[in-house]
């Protein structure tokens, strides 16, 4: 598995003119750019844009289909990646970071194109472990993490329950050693509890209302013309 993902992170350069074309040089924002070197006139550019990764996963097994888009940083250059998908997701798993909550531009992002385009949404704090402190006792850390569950909920309006905190480097951890504590510590199991039992479940109410409002624009036209 490492060696095939590997391959995502594989490079080919290119003239700065090329990049341009493509959209992935933006220089009046070098940090939103997806570029990764520049030397002299050529450009490091990410050899993969598009990658379909097979992984056996109960929740895959079932139907469930992961779109893993770009961050934030990278909607400048390659806007349709991320923000044009996002009205066709049954549900969006919108990633935060448990020490950061919801930024400026997080809250940007949820209300202008998901709080009222995607039927289910699911918040999730990342990078727990950063709140696993030595000198405080386990009670005052979940007290921490829970006070930033509420206010994340609260927040983005979404019901508490659907908001998580865990930690996906530990959960990956947790697994490749077969320790179960650390990946009960991890939360990911509160994650795949709720896309098994509310996201899978619910495709078939999903897809009907994706249905209904992609022909409801068109019903509506039609009604129109024959009333005319």
């Amino acid at each position: 598995m490492t060696e095939a993902l590997q391959q995502l992170t594989q490079t080919k350069t290119v003239s700065m003119d090329e990049a341009r074309e493509l959209g992935l040089l933006e220089e009046s924002d070098l940090e939103a750019s997806t570029i990764v070197i520049i030397d002299g006139n050529r450009v490091a550019i990410p050899a993969w844009r598009h990658a379909l990764i097979n992984y056996p996963h109960p929740l895959l097994n079932n139907g469930l289909f992961v779109l893993d888009t770009p961050g934030l940083n990278a909607l400048g250059t390659e806007p349709e990646l991320t923000l044009s998908m996002i009205p066709n997701a049954h549900a969006v798993l919108f990633l935060l970071a448990v020490d950061t909550g919801v930024t400026k531009s997080d809250m940007e992002v949820w209300q202008k194109y998901i709080e009222n385009f995607v039927p289910r949404r699911i918040a999730v704090l990342n990078k727990i472990d950063l709140a696993w402190d030595e000198l405080k006792s386990s009670e005052q850390i979940a007290a921490g993490v829970d006070r930033q569950l509420a206010e994340t909920a609260a927040t983005l309006n979404l019901p508490r329950t659907h908001v998580i905190a865990l930690s996906a480097q530990k959960a990956l951890l947790a697994r490749i050693r077969g320790d179960s504590d650390l990946l009960a510590k991890s939360g990911i199991n509160q994650l795949e509890d709720l896309l098994a039992n509310e996201i899978i479940p619910a495709k078939q109410d999903i897809l009907r209302a994706v249905v209904s409002r992609e022909i409801g624009g068109m019903i509506e036209s039609a009604y129109q013309s024959i009333g005319r």
